[in-house]
């Protein structure tokens, strides 16, 4: 556990970071100009970054410039480096990375939650030595490298997604023994063998064993998952029917990050609660609420000025969309609008009366409810000439309650649709949206027009449609629609 004001945490296992820039010869930028009352603060933040080992002197060919960004105070500064560059000619690590929608699901079965954050983030891996070299930044203050995985790097959250997933998948149950003259099996035998030496870093680079998969056999130890979810990055939630399982689970799971040595924020993380925050919902067993505080200062914004200003309210929104029914017919108008309209003379009418009403509907925003696979499933659809909606319910002590609205704005020759091809969008849209909940299950669905029927009421796999139907409506679907 790591509390604030604690040093650094020591290195996760198993880990390390590399950069493959594909043989492209170093990238040397200049050092931008820094604000003269920057000066002070970008000096100290360099110090502790020094004092903390996280970042040494250089003399790399590469360098990178750093851009200085004001925190919400007003008055610190973080600071940020411009990888744009080496970005664009950087190897993409491949590796699947979880969606926010997945992660949110699952959770009708759970009573007790446990909300944990790993602490210091990217800068528990370890950096290889030309990663470090191509990783330098320069300033007004000097030329440094970073010795730990920094921020902005382009297949840096597959690398940390990728170790916490080692982390979680594989629960060392008993300990495999190892002779001292035979090899290690896994990376992370590997690490743990060479982690007393000086050298760990460098024959860590130079292993054959890539990461505990890499050998494409199961390790001889006994080895089983701790969760049966995965985490996004470095927020980890999860859950159990009683509070008894809940600390048994976070019982193999903190020994499992022990062994792997991963720390946990202590100030950041709940444990064993009725409601926990995750990935900036709040989550409990009786659903998902929307979050209050980012409710509020949405409701409290007065009408932008600008377009820019426009579309900072609709993003603030869009990821809070599941939680708007009909939000893409609300903001329709809004996503319409152009420069021109905010000049002198210009109508606003429509846009701002949109705007009012996305504010209501997010002070009356409901509960979702985690979507229940013993349930049946219910879809209603709607559309109009610019924009369709869809709203996945199932039925709890009685009533239809919401799980999940998707919506989205329609453009160009799909605005000239039929209102029942619409429609068949919109259904179109939750199904994609909601597969991993939907797939194989048989769906009710509402809609004002019968000729859906024919086209959605099918047998599986069936590729017969109407002719006037979209054509993806006619391809083989895996649902049972009625």
């Amino acid at each position: 556990m790591i509390a604030s004001g604690n040093a650094l945490p020591p290195p996760a296992y198993g880990v390390v970071c590399d950069i493959d820039v594909q043989g492209h010869p170093p990238i040397k930028q200049k050092a931008r100009r820094t604000p003269l009352r920057f000066l002070g603060k970008l000096y100290e933040l360099l110090k502790g970054l020094l004092t903390a080992r996280l970042v040494s002197f250089s003399d790399s060919p590469w360098a990178s410039p750093i851009v200085i960004v004001l925190e919400k105070n007003g008055i610190d500064i973080r600071l940020c480096i411009d990888y744009k560059r080496v970005n664009a000619i950087t190897a993409i690590m491949e590796y699947a990375m979880p969606l926010v929608d997945d992660l949110l699901t699952e959770m009708q079965a759970y009573l007790w939650f446990c909300s944990l954050d790993a602490a210091s983030g990217f800068w528990a891996v370890m950096m290889t030595r030309r990663a470090r070299k191509i990783s330098a930044f320069v300033c007004a203050l000097g030329h440094f490298e970073w010795l730990r995985m920094a921020l902005g790097l382009k297949n840096a959250p597959m690398i940390y997604q990728r170790m916490i997933d080692n982390a979680e998948d594989r629960a060392r149950v008993t300990e495999a023994s190892v002779g001292p003259t035979e090899a290690p099996r896994t990376k992370f035998e590997a690490d743990r063998a060479l982690s007393t030496t000086e050298s760990a870093v460098a024959t860590l680079v130079n292993s054959p064993l890539a990461d505990m998969y890499s050998s494409g056999e199961p390790d001889e130890s006994s080895l089983v998952p701790v969760l049966n979810r995965r985490s996004f990055v470095d927020d980890i939630c999860f859950g159990s029917e009683t509070f008894e399982a809940c600390l048994a689970t976070l019982d193999r799971l903190l020994s499992r990050f022990r062994e792997c040595r991963i720390s946990v924020s202590f100030s950041k993380s709940l444990f064993v609660q009725r409601r926990v925050g995750f990935l900036s919902h709040d989550v409990s067993a009786a659903g998902i609420p929307p979050d209050a505080k980012k409710a509020a200062a949405v409701t409290e914004l007065s009408f932008p000025a600008s377009k820019k200003g426009v579309q900072s309210f609709l993003g603030a929104l869009n990821y809070y969309s599941r939680f708007i029914q009909d939000f893409a017919v609300y903001g329709a108008a809004l996503y319409q609008l152009k420069d021109a309209d905010f000049e002198p003379g210009g109508d606003l009418s429509a846009a701002r009366q949109s705007f009012a009403m996305l504010q209501q509907r997010v002070r009356d925003a409901p509960i979702l409810r985690h979507f229940d696979r013993g349930k049946d499933v219910h879809v209603t659809l709607f559309a109009n000439e610019w924009a369709l909606s869809s709203t996945l319910m199932q039925e709890h002590e009685g009533k239809q309650h919401p799980v999940r609205f998707c919506g989205r704005v329609l453009k160009d020759a799909k605005m000239n649709y039929h209102p029942a091809e619409k429609e068949v969008l919109a259904l179109l849209l939750v199904l994609k949206v909601c597969y991993t909940q939907l797939v194989g299950k048989s769906i009710r669905v509402y809609t004002r027009f019968s000729t859906l029927e024919c086209g959605c009421i099918r047998p599986r796999h069936s590729s017969v449609g109407p002719p006037s139907l979209p054509s993806c409506c006619r391809r083989g679907t895996w649902w049972s629609n009625e």
